[in-house]
């Protein structure tokens, strides 16, 4: 998997700005970049559904002022003959709508607002988007240099072979280092003699949380062996909850950016994440790739800028 598009999600802010500067430069500098931005008009009310008055005042005069700040945060940026595009409408579902209407790679935006970490909330466009994006979202929260280390985060589901192709392919283009994690819970570990206890074989080994930890092992450094090739890759297994020790292991290794899979699609329930993802965009210390799938998308709204 090769970067060569990305959307990058502007709202002018201090962060959104760190976040564009770091994507830029240093996540995907070879890539086609095209710059953002959701005008957020309000909702219509039920009773003015009908009309589009509401959405063209508060539109229509603000629209020719995005487009001069558009230009010059290109002009900051050092990105004059980068593209940019005017929407309006949910910021999170124009800036996934834009991205597979124009076969972007990745969908990139920072932390909302000038708020410094840790903060309750993310973003309600930062997480609805990690919901809406296809193939990926990317949050860029406490960006720093090039990525040279990359911890991803997997399981035995189907989508961790797309995310490990992702890896494969950040890891050739960046010249970065991989460390693969796999998480067992500890019910499983503590549940491992009981099955094998009631599968009816008294005269085998009783394996343990200790012999699943390394069957889990092996397991993953042959998936990383044939994934991302071993010379480039290291591999860990731990024993927690799964958020949590991505979390651990990032501050442990120095990653530098975080790469997880994101199981389920669409937009049914757009401000909600799985728990592992939410605990990971929260808390971590570096930005963080979300792979996921391919959700429906409704009608479109842009315009160039």
């Amino acid at each position: 998997m090769r970067v060569e598009k990305v959307v990058v999600g502007i709202d002018f802010s201090r962060p959104g700005m760190d976040a564009a500067r770091w994507v830029m430069g240093n996540f995907a500098p070879d890539a086609e970049m095209i710059l953002a931005h959701v005008i957020d008009v309000p909702r219509t009310p039920s009773f003015a559904r009908d009309s589009g008055t509401l959405r063209d005042e508060v539109d229509s005069p603000i629209r020719g002022e995005v487009e001069t700040r558009l230009r010059e945060t290109a002009r900051l940026l050092g990105a004059d003959g980068v593209r940019t595009v005017i929407r309006s409408g949910s910021p999170h579902s124009e800036l996934a709508k834009f991205a597979a209407e124009t076969g972007a790679d990745v969908v990139a935006v920072g932390p909302h607002g000038d708020r410094p970490r840790p903060w309750k909330m993310l973003g309600t466009t930062a997480e609805r988007l990690v919901r809406s994006a296809a193939p990926a979202a990317l949050v860029v929260a406490n960006p720093g240099g090039m990525p040279r280390r990359l911890l991803v985060a997997v399981d035995d589901a189907p989508i961790t072979v797309t995310v490990l192709a992702w890896v494969k392919g950040l890891a050739d283009t960046l010249g970065a280092d991989v460390t693969a994690l796999h998480v067992l819970e500890r019910r499983a570990t503590s549940f491992a003699p009981a099955v094998t206890g009631a599968s009816g074989n008294p005269d085998g080994p009783a394996p343990n949380g200790t012999d699943l930890r390394g069957e889990a092992s092996r397991w993953l450094e042959a998936l990383a062996d044939t994934s991302l090739g071993r010379e480039r890759a290291e591999t860990i297994v731990s024993t927690g909850n799964a958020g949590d020790s991505i979390l651990e292991t990032a501050g442990i290794v120095d990653a530098h950016l975080i790469v997880i899979g994101r199981r389920g699609s669409g937009t049914r329930i757009p401000a909600v994440t799985g728990s592992t993802v939410s605990t990971v965009l929260h808390g971590a210390p570096c930005p963080v790739l979300v792979i996921t799938e391919e959700p429906d998308f409704g009608t479109d709204s842009s315009v160039e800028a």
